[in-house]
Parts: C-alpha cells; structure tokens; sequence
C-alpha cells in the first residue's frame, strides 16, 4: 500500500500540509479547495455536477459527526468541562460475503477549541449484550474476552443457542500500534460506573494510571463466571493537538457465529478487518466458482467444472490480484500478466468437491462434506497433488438425492499493516497477518440431483417400491423414503415408485376384482422410474388390499402386484 495522499493535495480542512510552509515558518491547514484539488467536492474535469474524486469508499457509507463544546450541557455531578473537539465518524458497509460480520469505522478527532491538549488517550465503553432476545435475561449469560495480537475485546453467550460474539478490534491510529499503552478489562454494572466518575478519574483509568502502569490488560472473564457483562478498552497517548489538528482513529465492529475455530468465527473477521483495512477498503480480489455440468448414471455422477464447460465465463485459474505479495514473489504466477498490471499475480490455488445428502432443494451449508480437493503442484501450499477438472462419484443409491459443488480457492495472503507517522511518511507496523485466501461459496453452483432407477431394456424388470405400502410406516426423507421431510409432511405426500421401467411404457392399474384405478404414462429415455400419489382418477385414496398393474411396451406387457396396508 502507499501513501494515499503522497502529493499533499487531498482538501482536509483539520489536517496541515507537510509539504509547504507559511513565511512564518508553520505548515497551512490543506483548507484552499482551489489548492487542494482532490476530494474537494467540486466538480473536476469539465463534469458539471460530478467530483469523481470525491465517491463513496463502500456500498453504503454512513457520516455523522458530534461535538464537544456546548456548556449548558455540563453535568455538575461528572464535573466534565467541554474540550472543544469535535469527532467526525465514518463507516462502511459492504454486502459481499468478504466483509461479512466486519463493520470498519474511521474516527477523526479535531481540536475546534482554543486549547492545546496534551497526552492524549481513546477510549470505548463496549456494553454488547449478546443473545437471542426470546430468551429471558438473555445479556446475563455473556462474558467478556481479549485478543492481544489482533488488539480485540469480544462478549459472547456460551449458554444461549444461536448467540454470535460480537467485539472490536483495532486497525489502525497516527502512532505505531506496537508502540501504545493499551488498557482493556470487563466489567458489570455493579463494579464500576463511568457515569459517577468525573473527567480526572476517567482519564486515569483511560491511561492506566489507575492501576500504577501496570497490568492494564485484565484476564479474561471466564465462561463459567457470566453476568451481564461490558469492556473498556483504550489505548495512547497520543502527540499534542493544537487548535486546528486532527486524530485519526480506525476500529471496526466485529462478529461471527462463534469465537474461534468454526467457520465465520470472531477471530477470522477481526483478521479480515485488518486486511480490508490493510488494501485501503478496497474488497480483496474474489475467485469465481468454476462452472459445473452433473451428469447422472448407472449408480454414479460424472462431474465436470472449470473454463471448458463455459467459454464465456471469467476463469478462475487467470484471477489477478494487485495487492498479493504472496503471488508477487513466485514467477509462476506473474509471467504474463494482464495489460496494466505490474504488481501482484494469479492467485487460484485449487478445487474442492463438496457432497450433500441432505434430500431438500436448498440443503444446508453444514450438510456438504468434502469429498476430494486439487491444487496446483510444486509450491508451499496445501498438497501440491494437481489439478483436475472431472470426477466420477460411484457407489451411489438408485433413486437417492445427492447434491454437489466445487469451490475454488487461492493462496494465502500475507499482509503488513502499514500506517503514517506524524511527519506524513509511511511505516510499516510489527503486525503483520498471514492468513488463507477466501474460497468461494458452496451455494454459488451447487446442483442436486436425482439419482433415477436405470431403464429395462428386456420385459420383466419392472419393480413397485416400497411393496407392500403401510400407511403406519414413515416414508420421508429422513427414513430413506420420498415423500418430504418429516416436517411438513401430510396425506397428499404418500407415494409409490415404479421402477426399472422401459423407455416408453403405459401402466394401469387395477383392483383384484379388474375395476381400472388410474392409467399411468412414462416416457423417458434416461429416468426408469415413474412416482404415483396412491389416488384413482377420480382423486380417491386407495383402500387397503392388493392391486394389479400391467406395464405396456415394445418389449411387450408385463403383470405384477403390489400391497396397500391401512
């Protein structure tokens, strides 16, 4: 990343340009629109009502602003004096999965009074409650936590079924992270009160001066000790503002289904916060799903994915990213880049097949297992076992759903947190992250299919399953049958398959004493199988007893019988 203003030419009233001085000496506040060009709101380039520079950073950008200056607002009990500052927050929101449980905040902080401020410290006073408001004192179960390396306080429920921990995390401030004085601990509403405490005690515990500099980062609250629980976190000091200049803050709000170790967990989003952060809000380079063709056979599905299978379709084996060192460093992947790119390389790492059995249209995420993964060879990732682009899946159930994907996914990402110091120029910070490169979701081309009962190509192969029917046997999904899940099932569901019928056939169906029930068509070249509801043509259930059918077709007529059990 470079300096995103590395001419000084950005407009920001409350921040000084570093790169001219006044004839008495000092720098001038970047305050001159026609001086400072960029991001001045004014429309550039012959574009009437346009300042192209001057665009939203996400798909939905939120500014508001709040000041510290009115007296009459004073509260005789906290003694707080107005500071004169005024704080500008702006945050941002994306849609893609990339940023999901990720909410990044930029704060600045100005000096609008006529006082120099000195030592100056940040804090947030985190009061999550955490848990499914349905459950009664839900907040009660929550504890608190901190992250050190990823500078992040979290509160989540181990009780509550479905809670998500929620935190906050740190990216980035003017000073070296590794550089500040950092406070954070848990607290209830019976340990502490930062309503009772005036400005003085405040900042004695914002500065850790309350507990003598030392043991700033309190222990964990522990899981079994839950109560309803708050942080505190700050962090500084900070170099004097004078009237007129400004601090930069970023944090983000952070979530996830679970603290660690489980997908979308708290601890990777604060990491993708940092990395989000790290690329300059811009949304990482996203590898596409491969196109996929399921051809279903004899007890088996040939699979088949990639760029062949769609010509037209962006490949996810070309895939640039700019902003990858990982990529950079390996001549494999930046020999012949696209026009234009001079930096970063192809990224895609490999494929991973992923199996449902799951019998409903949509099945779940947390049903798909993994049946195979391909990657690239001869590299430090994964299993450098090759790529391929078809699979046969063999050993599968006649008359059985099945549902498959395959992903795509990249190399890691190792990324340096890089921040400006006060003289405007760039350094790179301690903290840097390695982390995996996002893979594609299973949803994207997911396709179920129905494994079908093979064609008769001879007379006499034709099957009713299950036989007999008993209507005090469960046939759903759940039990290995068809007719739904258990439910939403109901009497209209019951059914009966014919199996292992020829190409083109027609079936009646009789009662023992020859009275015709219903008369059946079937033509299909590849499914040898036909779903009857158990209804007569007039829309009546079948009766207990045993029934006759016959099956009609080029290889002649086939008599068989089944049971219905009431």
């Amino acid at each position: 990343m470079t300096n995103p203003d590395p001419a000084y030419d950005n407009y920001n009233p409350y921040e000084l340009d570093l790169c001219r001085q006044l004839p008495n000496g000092s720098n001038p506040h970047r305050n001159d629109k026609t001086i400072y060009t960029e991001k001045n709101g004014v429309p550039d380039h012959g574009e009437p009502h346009v300042d192209e520079d001057y665009g939203a950073v996400s798909e939905n950008d939120v500014y508001i602003s709040a000041t510290d200056t009115n007296a009459t607002e004073v509260d005789p009990l906290n003694q707080h004096v107005p500071m004169g500052i005024k704080i500008i927050q702006h945050s941002y929101s994306w849609c893609g999965r990339f940023a999901e449980g990720i909410l990044p905040m930029d704060y600045w902080f100005v000096n609008i009074g006529k006082n120099i401020i000195k030592d100056v410290y940040i804090g947030f006073f985190m009061d999550y409650d955490v848990g499914p408001v349905n459950v009664p004192e839900y907040y009660s179960h929550d504890f608190a936590g901190y992250f050190p390396d990823l500078r992040t306080g979290y509160v989540d429920n181990p009780m509550d079924r479905g809670s998500t921990p929620a935190g906050l995390t740190l990216l980035s401030t003017p000073r070296p992270l590794d550089s500040l004085r950092y406070v954070w601990f848990w607290l209830t509403p019976m340990e502490l009160s930062f309503d009772l405490m005036n400005d003085s005690e405040t900042y004695s515990v914002m500065s850790c001066e309350q507990f003598g500099y030392h043991d700033c980062i309190a222990l964990d609250q522990q899981w079994t000790n839950q109560g309803d629980t708050r942080f505190f976190f700050s962090f500084g000091p900070f170099n004097t503002l004078n009237p007129g200049d400004s601090l930069k803050v970023t944090i983000a709000l952070v979530a996830g289904e679970a603290l660690d170790g489980a997908p979308n967990n708290l601890r990777e989003n604060a990491q993708k916060a940092l990395k989000l952060f790290s690329r300059g809000y811009y949304p990482p380079v996203t590898i596409p799903s491969p196109p996929l063709r399921v051809t279903p056979g004899f007890k088996k599905v040939t699979l088949e994915w990639g760029h062949h299978i769609c010509p037209s379709c962006t490949d996810p084996t070309r895939v640039w990213d700019d902003s990858s060192r990982v990529a950079e460093a390996d001549p494999a992947r930046t020999a012949n880049p696209p026009p234009g790119h001079i930096h970063g390389g192809r990224i895609f790492e490999g494929y991973r097949l992923y199996r449902s059995e799951d019998l409903s249209n949509s099945p779940p995420i947390s049903s798909f297992t993994i049946l195979k993964q391909w990657d690239v060879k001869g590299n430090q990732f994964e299993y450098n076992v090759g790529i391929d682009t078809v699979y046969v899946d063999s050993n599968l159930v006649r008359g059985k759903r099945y549902c498959y994907a395959v992903t795509a996914f990249g190399i890691p990402q190792y990324t340096i947190l890089e921040i400006p110091d006060t003289s405007g120029h760039v350094r790179k910070d301690t903290l840097s992250l390695y982390t995996e490169e996002g893979e594609t979701s299973i949803r994207s081309n997911a396709k179920s299919i129905d494994l079908p009962f093979s064609v008769s190509d001879k007379l006499g192969a034709v099957l009713v399953v299950p036989n007999p029917y008993r209507v005090d046997r469960d046939y759903t999904y759940e039990n290995g049958g068809w007719e739904g899940r258990a439910s939403d099932w109901n009497e209209n569901k019951r059914m009966v398959k014919f199996i292992h019928l020829p190409p083109r056939c027609t079936i009646r169906i009789f009662t023992i004493s020859g009275d015709v029930v219903t008369t059946l068509e079937h033509d299909d070249p590849v499914r040898g199988e036909l779903s009857w509801n158990l209804l007569s043509e007039s829309n009546r259930a079948l009766a207990s007893g045993v029934y006759v059918f016959t099956v009609e077709s080029d290889f002649g007529k086939q008599i068989g019988k089944f049971v219905v059990i009431r």
